[in-house]
């Protein structure tokens, strides 16, 4: 759910990428993540997205206060620098029995799955 500007830390749904440099994806040489990685303790996860555009994922710094002050504990979800408008507490990548690798985050409302667009 994503809170309104005035409970936003940080309203603008951007973050300046020159100030938090390891919200930028670091080039055509940069290597995905391993099998299995969770957020935190992991900083980020970076992951070949469609078109072979390398994303990289991560937990801002910004949450929603009225949330918080209810125990819902959980940051903005980002990639690339973008907010992508889910608060979570955990963000984790894995590979399912497939072998295709799946972003999942974890927060008050359980659990949801990024199909490539949105989290379901």
């Amino acid at each position: 759910m994503m809170g309104t500007p005035d409970t936003l830390a940080n309203p603008s749904r951007l973050y300046d990428l020159k100030k938090f440099s390891f919200m930028a994806p670091q080039g055509p040489h940069m290597p995905v993540t391993e099998t299995y990685v969770s957020i935190p303790p992991a900083l980020w996860i970076r992951e070949e997205g469609p078109n072979n555009q390398m994303n990289v994922w991560t937990l801002g710094f910004d949450y929603n206060e009225v949330e918080w002050r209810t125990g819902k504990l959980e940051y903005d979800v980002c990639v690339n620098g973008v907010k992508t408008g889910e608060f979570a507490r955990n963000i984790e990548m894995k590979t399912d029995s497939y072998g295709k690798r799946v972003v999942r985050i974890w927060g008050a409302d359980g659990w949801r799955t990024f199909n490539g667009r949105i989290f379901v």
